[in-house]
């Protein structure tokens, strides 16, 4: 049973700026990875798989 990526979700631009705002004011980089809706073919089953945030301090 193969997967395919049916849709890769959009990240809303204002939230991502306002992340990028909070971060630059924290002095830390937000490393963002994108989600995605992914169907099993042969099923009606979908996994969606989330944004993901993740916050790395500056040394």
């Amino acid at each position: 049973m193969s997967m395919d990526v049916v849709k890769e979700l959009e990240f809303d631009k204002e939230v991502l700026k306002r992340i990028e705002m909070i971060c630059r004011f924290a002095c830390v980089k937000p490393v963002i990875k994108q989600g995605s809706i992914i169907n099993i073919k042969g099923t009606n089953i979908a996994y969606v798989s989330p944004h993901i945030t993740s916050i790395k301090r500056y040394i």
